[in-house]
């Protein structure tokens, strides 16, 4: 009877032992995409948003006048912006009007330009010192018109603005002078006497002529 006593107490005191293990509660571990408490759940990453691609058309505005006459009046083309160029305006704005031109690629230089009904203007028709310019945004480039490359919103304006020298003298005063008139005397020596002496026109490459 004492054995079988001792046997039950030694069972319970093994089961009691064990209970408190199999009775814990272990942590959450999340069946689905739900974050654990306390972090936050990935988001789906967002595709990287395509460049926008720059237009490949600009409008700029064309005019041409002289110094009395307006020929061609502003209007506003349009254009690439890949390379589009002054003279490639000036070319399209004056074979869509009728005019017609006579432009040195050589030197790229504009001689002369011939309206529908005939008039033509070139170079010193305005005076002996007048010609073809052109201007972009009110200012003259230091490049050709095949050279200024156009962007959107350029202003360009062709013009032949009259350039003349006047000397408010009449011509029998100016043939007296010119009777009168003789070299002042240069006294010179050395290098600069045989550069006076010898040396050529510009027009000529400004050489020594032996």
């Amino acid at each position: 009877m004492k054995k079988r006593f001792l046997a039950l107490l030694l069972a319970l005191t093994l089961v009691f032992s064990l209970l408190p293990a199999a009775l814990a509660v272990g942590p959450d571990v999340p069946t689905d995409a739900t974050a654990p408490s306390g972090m936050t759940a990935p988001t789906a990453p967002t595709a990287p948003t395509a460049p926008t691609e720059p237009s490949s058309v600009c409008t700029v505005t064309f005019q041409l006048h002289t110094d009395t006459d307006v020929w061609i009046q502003p209007a506003v083309v349009s254009v690439s912006t890949e390379g589009t160029t002054v003279l490639d305006v000036f070319r399209q704005v004056l074979a869509a009007n009728g005019y017609t031109y006579d432009y040195d690629a050589d030197y790229s230089y504009l001689r002369a330009v011939t309206a529908p009904d005939g008039t033509k203007v070139a170079e010193f028709s305005k005076g002996q010192n007048s010609g073809w310019l052109y201007r972009v945004n009110g200012d003259i480039p230091d490049v050709a018109m095949n050279a200024f490359q156009l962007e959107d919103g350029d202003e360009i304006e062709i013009d032949i603005p009259a350039r003349v020298l006047k000397v408010n003298v009449s011509d029998e005063v100016l043939a007296q002078r010119k009777a009168k008139w003789q070299p002042p005397v240069q006294n010179l020596t050395g290098y600069l006497k045989r550069y006076a002496q010898h040396v050529t026109s510009g027009a000529q490459g400004a050489v020594f002529d032996d």
